[in-house]
């Protein structure tokens, strides 16, 4: 029969069938010899000599647009073409944002005066009050004498500590008080512990005028012992 190598394996045709695959049909083939293991790798041989430049191949497709090179330097300027033709008037634009003020200008020169206007109709409202005149002159002293009476009250009033006292001096009938005060029994050391809360000119006995002085007085002594404070009031009147 038929012998064939497959794989590295023989095999022999038994049947006279041998389109069949050796290794799948043992009903027609039977292995002779089978493959050896593979052996190790034999050195690497020399470089065999350059071939020939073979015909060039077609055209490949264009590769991608690769970088931008350098800006290459300027060349030297051309000669100036002819004059084009002018365009036609663009639109105009748009308006632009207002400018900031500037600063302001020198002031003008004094104009001149204008004419005198007609007197206006007099007014029907008052004008404001003028502002008050200076003080005159102070005018003479004047005399009273033979008109003043100097009157003491005939009754003094005796404050104990811690008491208000109060006096009343009154004038003549139809005199006018124009004057008072007051003094204390036993002068500034008593005076120390009066404390004078009145001393003004009044009206008594029914007057329609000041015809009395009034003199009241706080006695705030705080030490032992009574202490009274007598007070004497004074009124000076006149016609």
């Amino acid at each position: 029969g038929s012998i064939v190598t497959y794989n590295g394996s023989s095999y022999i045709n038994t049947t006279g069938n041998n389109v069949g695959d050796p290794t799948a049909d043992p009903t027609d083939w039977s292995p002779l010899a089978s493959a050896g293991a593979t052996g190790a790798q034999g050195p690497q041989g020399t470089v065999g000599a350059q071939g020939g430049i073979g015909p060039q191949g077609p055209q490949g497709s264009a590769g991608s647009q690769g970088n931008a090179g350098a800006q290459g330097a300027t060349g030297a300027t051309g000669n100036t073409g002819p004059q084009g033709t002018a365009g036609t008037q663009g639109a105009t634009g748009a308006t632009g944002n207002t400018g900031s003020q500037g600063p302001q200008g020198a002031v003008g020169s004094q104009g001149i005066a204008g004419a005198q206007g007609a007197t206006g109709a007099d007014s029907t409202v008052p004008g404001p009050t003028g502002a008050t005149g200076p003080t005159g002159p102070t005018g003479p002293t004047g005399s009273i004498a033979g008109s003043v009476s100097y009157q003491t009250n005939s009754t003094s009033v005796t404050c104990a500590k811690g008491s208000t006292c109060t006096t009343t001096t009154v004038c003549p009938a139809g005199q006018y008080v124009i004057g008072g005060g007051n003094s204390v029994q036993g002068g500034p050391t008593n005076g120390v512990y009066l404390d004078i809360t009145e001393n003004y000119p009044t009206m008594a006995n029914g007057s329609t005028f000041n015809n009395a002085w009034t003199v009241s007085g706080y006695n705030y002594y705080g030490g032992n012992g009574t202490h009274n404070i007598v007070i004497t009031g004074y009124a000076i009147c006149a016609q």
